[in-house]
């Protein structure tokens, strides 16, 4: 059995710069479960420390050159948690969570982002 990269891969590195000025790539996946609705981040965490108008700009890009979903989903760890909801309440109305054990018994949170276009686009 082999595997081999699909000519579907939608996942793109975007880099988002800190408030040290240091970068922090995510990843975007514009089709994780080949579902029209959603998109994820994948390394989410690296909003923590970022500028508002990085985070800001951020979305502002997903929207303009990748998708137009307004419904975002990650994965957080329970340390992280309360940092990444407050960072992304700039560009979201509203987040719902759910509590899971991860198979290596880390305590994380999927999260489902409705992200609100008009706290981003100009």
């Amino acid at each position: 059995m082999k595997a081999k990269q699909s000519k579907w891969s939608f996942i793109y590195d975007i880099e988002v710069k800190d408030k040290r000025n240091y970068t922090r790539t995510l990843y975007v996946t514009k089709t994780p479960y080949s579902n029209c609705q959603l998109f994820t981040i994948g390394s989410i965490h690296g909003i923590m420390d970022a500028t508002d108008s990085s985070i800001i700009e951020l979305f502002e890009t997903i929207y303009k050159t990748l998708t137009t979903k307004q419904l975002l989903s990650v994965d957080v760890t329970k340390e992280n948690l309360k940092r990444v909801k407050e960072r992304l309440k700039l560009v979201s109305s509203r987040i719902i969570q759910k509590k899971y054990t991860s198979p290596n018994g880390s305590i994380m949170y999927e999260c489902k982002i409705y992200l609100n276009k008009k706290k981003y686009l100009k």
